[in-house]
């Protein structure tokens, strides 16, 4: 298929777009004239377009997702009626024999075309469609533990890179979450990062990324994700762990000197009691 049809995209079907634009043009390209959409640090966006002095209370909202694959980039975006416009003419068009829903049915397919030949455009789309995922899915995988392995990263993992951050998504039984890397720590889901030198060691349970840190445990949901993907990122963070934590030597010492301060510190409360 090219694209979703008309009746599954008022509700939200994806349009995925593949062009050899930098991702971080293509992310200008999306908050300039005609669009007008608000993009956040994981590559999240929403809004809506222009048309001129034209005004459409059936117009497409945009929401979706950038994605920088090897080669170029990916967009995934959903083109869905307002909510509140598609209950409006769906209850009108129960009293006014449907010709309310036709009206706004062409409308909103209308604008539809539009916006996506507008998108087309605008990226420099080569690829459309299932064409588009196929090539976005081919790159090839980098070995984890290697140097700048993030950037060949599997494609499930949605990852985005900055000068100190890798990001990857794991998606879980309710909603995505977002593991940052960096050489301080990792962190999930916005979360206070986890120093290198608390992170004992990183495993994959069914269903769960689980990064056992001093302070315990921190279980990732991850099963709407490959397993095989989910392993690739066990193996990612246990080597960045290697690299970016103390020598074993030094994690012990650091550990003894912990507990002797926590116990210190117990013995001191005891004495205060």
């Amino acid at each position: 298929m090219s694209h979703p049809s008309t009746p599954s995209a008022i509700i939200g079907a994806t349009h995925v777009f593949w062009t050899p634009t930098p991702i971080r043009e293509v992310e200008d390209a999306l908050t300039i004239d005609p669009f007008d959409v608000k993009l956040d640090e994981t590559g999240a966006f929403q809004g809506t377009f222009r048309r001129g002095s034209t005004r459409n209370s059936w117009r497409p909202q945009l929401r979706g997702h950038v994605h920088a694959v090897a080669g170029g980039t990916l967009v995934e975006v959903q083109l869905p009626m307002h909510p509140l416009v598609l209950a409006f003419t769906a209850l009108h068009g129960m009293f006014m024999l449907g010709i309310s829903w036709l009206i706004g049915f062409g409308a909103y397919h209308f604008d539809l075309v539009h916006v996506r030949g507008l998108l087309r455009d605008t990226l420099g789309a080569t690829l459309e469609g299932d064409a588009a995922l196929v090539e976005a899915q081919e790159h090839p995988v980098a070995d984890p533990a290697s140097p700048g392995a993030d950037t060949g990263a599997p494609f499930s993992l949605r990852v985005r890179t900055d000068r100190e951050h890798a990001r990857f998504v794991l998606k879980g039984p309710d909603r995505p979450r977002t593991v940052a890397v960096s050489a301080a720590g990792v962190s999930v889901a916005r979360g206070r990062p986890v120093d290198w030198n608390d992170l004992r060691s990183v495993h994959a349970s069914p269903g769960v990324l689980v990064l056992d840190t001093l302070a315990g445990p921190v279980e990732v949901p991850c099963s709407g994700t490959p397993e095989a993907d989910v392993r690739w990122l066990v193996a990612y963070l246990e080597a960045r762990n290697a690299r970016y934590s103390d020598d074993p030597e030094a994690r012990a010492r650091n550990e003894a000197a912990r507990r002797q301060l926590a116990s210190v510190s117990a013995a001191r409360a005891a004495d205060r009691g």
